[in-house]
């Protein structure tokens, strides 16, 4: 039914965004580097869309209510999933856990935050601001670039 497919392009949308934060925080980037990075592409994919794009499950959660149990669960794993992808990759950079996870939620508020007052405004004034808190956020480790395992030779 139309839950069924609501949960499914939830998912879909999801697994997007997963890929997108791995696209970012691929390679040598570093921690800041990947953060500012997933806000200004965010605000050019916007302008590109004459700022009518949008996150469908930031849509879903704002219009939803609490008409479907189902649809809450699956908006709320959509957002612990975005931010343990953050979390793990700015620990992956040396930044201690609880600071990497509160970075991780500073990212996701900032990144809808700006997305709806883009969209309200039609520009991409919010995501230049936000890049500032966001880096602050890292502290020392704004050019902390990814651990590597030793290879064995």
């Amino acid at each position: 039914g139309k839950e069924q497919l609501g949960v499914a392009v939830l998912e879909h949308a999801t697994q997007l965004g997963l890929n997108w934060i791995d696209r970012h925080f691929s390679g040598d980037a570093t921690a800041g580097e990947a953060l500012t990075g997933l806000l200004r592409d965010a605000a050019a994919h916007l302008q590109r869309d004459n700022y009518e794009a949008g996150c469908p499950v930031a849509i879903v959660t704002l219009e939803r209510g609490s008409h479907s149990a189902e649809l809450t669960a699956t908006c709320a794993a959509s957002f612990s999933r975005w931010r343990t992808r953050i979390g793990q990759a700015l620990q992956a950079r040396g930044i201690a856990a609880e600071a990497a996870d509160a970075t991780a939620l500073l990212t996701l508020v900032s990144f809808e935050g700006c997305l709806v007052v883009a969209r309200a405004t039609g520009n991409d004034q919010a995501f230049q601001l936000a890049q500032a808190p966001l880096l602050a956020s890292l502290g020392q480790h704004v050019d902390a670039r990814p651990h590597h395992s030793p290879t064995a030779d």
